[in-house]
C-alpha cells in the first residue's frame, strides 16, 4: 500500500436551520457529514457510495474548499490544511492548495460556461494560476490537454453546446488537469452519461491515473461503476461511514445490511443468477439529517433488524434493543477483512450470511 496523500479525520459539517426574514433565528441544524474518517493513498482510487442525501457531495465540497468543515481535520500529504479550506490562511496559500486538489463535477451540461469556447474553458485555470502555464505557452498547453483526454485539438474554438455529454465531461476533466493536480475529487462524473459513454470516461480516468499518477476520490451511486475503478470502497449513510474496506472484500463479503441492500439493487444480466440472488428492498425514504434516528442510523429501514425481531431477538418498539439505543462503531467483521458499523456484523459474515 502506498503512502497516504489525503487523510480525513473525524470530519463534520453542520448547516444551521433558520427561520424568519427580518429577525432570523436558528431553530435546528442539519448534520450533513458527521464524524467521517477516510484515507486516500497515493496513486489509488477510493470509491464513496451511498444514496442521494447521504452527504457524499458535501464531503467532496469540503475537500476542495467550497464548504468549510465545522469539525475534524483534513491532511494533504501529511500537512494539516483544514484552516485553508475556509477563509483562514493567505490567498496565496489557498490558491496553492487548489492547484493540488481539483474537482470533476457531476453535470457536464451546467459545469461548463456556455458563453466560453472550449479553449477558454480549459485555459481558465491558467488565468487564475499564471505560474502553472507550461513553458510552451497557454495555447499549446490547451491543445495538449484536449488531445490527452481524447478530443480534437482543432476544436478549441467550439462552444460546449457543439459537443456531446461525454465530450463535455472530457472537457471538464481537461480543465481539472490543467494545473497538474495530485488529487481529483470526482463527484459522480458519469451519472449523467449513457452507459456506453460511462465506460469510455471510466477507461479514460484509469489511463490518466496510470500516466499521471493521480489519486481519485470517486463518488457514485452506481456500485458497478465503483467496482470497476475503485481500489477501496467506503459506504456512506446519512452522513456517516457504515462500511469501509478493500473493494473486493466489500463486494464479495459485505459487512453491513445497507451495503447488502445496495448490492441487491444492482441489475444482474444473467437471469439464473438474478433469480438465485435474494432481493432486498429498502422501505421508506432516507431520514432527514435534521432529525437523525437514535442508535444505529439505519435501524428505521434495516431489513436485518426486522428479520431478527421476527426470529425472537429482544426488541424495543419492534427494533432490536441495541439498534435503537446505541450507535454501533466501525468494527472488523470476522472473516470479512474490513470494517462495518453494525451491532450484528457477525450475521453479515460469510458463515452468518448463509442464514439470511
Amino acid at each position: 500500500m502506498s503512502d497516504p496523500i489525503l487523510e480525513v479525520r473525524h470530519l463534520g459539517k453542520v448547516f444551521p436551520v433558520r427561520r424568519g426574514v427580518v429577525l432570523r433565528r436558528t431553530i435546528g441544524e442539519v448534520r450533513a457529514v458527521d464524524d467521517v474518517s477516510l484515507t486516500l493513498h497515493r496513486g489509488r482510487t477510493l470509491g464513496l457510495v451511498g444514496e442521494s442525501g447521504s452527504g457524499k457531495s458535501t464531503l467532496a465540497r469540503m475537500l476542495v474548499g467550497v464548504e468549510r468543515p465545522t469539525a475534524g481535520r483534513v491532511l494533504l500529504d501529511g500537512t494539516d490544511i483544514t484552516d485553508l479550506l475556509g477563509t483562514r490562511g493567505s490567498r496565496a496559500e489557498r490558491r496553492a492548495l487548489r492547484r493540488r486538489v481539483q474537482m470533476v463535477f457531476q453535470d457536464p451540461y451546467t459545469s461548463l460556461n456556455p458563453r466560453m469556447t472550449v479553449g477558454d474553458i480549459v485555459a481558465e485555470p491558467y488565468r487564475i494560476h499564471p505560474d502553472a502555464v507550461p513553458a510552451g505557452g497557454r495555447e499549446r498547453a490547451v491543445r495538449e490537454l484536449l488531445d490527452l483526454v481524447g478530443l480534437d485539438p482543432d476544436h478549441v474554438n467550439r462552444y460546449p453546446h457543439q459537443f456531446s455529454g461525454g465530450q463535455r465531461q472530457r472537457i471538464g476533466i481537461a480543465r481539472a488537469l490543467a494545473v497538474k493536480p495530485e488529487v481529483l475529487v470526482c463527484d459522480e462524473p458519469v451519472s449523467a452519461l449513457d452507459v456506453s459513454v460511462q465506460g469510455q470516461v471510466i477507461n479514460l480516468l484509469e489511463d490518466l491515473q496510470d500516466e499521471l499518477g493521480l489519486s481519485y476520490l470517486f463518488i457514485a451511486h452506481d456500485l458497478a461503476v465503483v467496482r470497476h475503478i475503485a481500489d477501496e470502497v467506503a459506504v456512506m449513510y446519512l452522513g456517516s461511514i457504515v462500511e469501509h474496506g478493500v473493494a473486493a472484500d466489500v463486494y464479495d463479503r459485505p459487512a453491513h445490511p445497507y451495503t447488502r441492500a445496495l448490492m441487491s439493487a444492482v441489475p444482474i444480466p444473467d437471469p439464473a443468477a438474478r433469480l438465485a440472488s435474494p432481493e432486498i428492498v429498502l422501505e421508506g425514504d432516507l431520514p432527514s439529517p435534521a432529525d437523525v434516528p437514535s442508535g444505529c442510523r439505519f435501524h428505521t429501514r434495516c431489513w436485518l433488524a426486522r428479520r431478527l425481531v421476527a426470529e425472537g431477538e429482544p426488541a424495543v418498539d419492534g427494533v432490536p434493543s441495541p439498534c435503537a439505543t446505541e450507535a454501533p462503531p466501525l468494527v472488523a467483521g470476522a472473516g470479512t477483512g474490513h470494517t462495518g458499523a453494525c451491532h450484528f456484523v457477525s450475521r453479515m459474515t460469510p458463515a452468518g450470511a448463509d442464514e439470511l
